[in-house]
């Protein structure tokens, strides 16, 4: 049983470890001021894209986190951008925070597969990729 424990917690460590790759390398490169630039750039034409440029920040900068760090991580360069683009504070906020919560359970980290699948005693990719199928 602490075999196993072990060998569950180096996957979650290990992904873990990938996402903070992930979380320095935009904070190092600065990608989340030119992401948010980007936002606003192609928002002026079209809303709908900047709208889903925004989801698709959430999503990747938010993997791996629990929401509320999710949320707080991705509200510095998403909510700015929205707000300039003209959206009230409160709606690009909860666009946000309903991302932020999508990503705890979107591939290839889905956090919440995680957890579901060592419940369930299941795979935990399959786990995560089931909310497709």
């Amino acid at each position: 049983m602490v075999v196993e424990g072990g060998k569950d917690g180096l996957v979650i460590t290990m992904s873990c470890a990938g996402i903070g790759l992930i979380i320095g390398g935009i904070a190092a490169t600065g990608l989340g001021v030119k992401f948010s630039q980007a936002i606003i750039g192609i928002g002026q034409g079209n809303l709908t894209l900047a709208l889903v440029m925004a989801a698709i920040c959430c999503l990747i900068i938010g993997m791996g986190l629990p929401t509320a760090a999710s949320y707080l991580m991705v509200v510095f360069i998403a909510a700015s951008a929205l707000t300039h683009l003209g959206f009230p504070l409160l709606t690009a906020h909860l666009f946000i925070f309903y991302y932020a919560c999508m990503s705890a359970i979107t591939p290839p980290v889905a956090v919440c597969a995680y957890a579901g699948a060592g419940i369930a005693g299941s795979n935990a990719l399959k786990t995560g990729l089931w909310q497709f199928g």
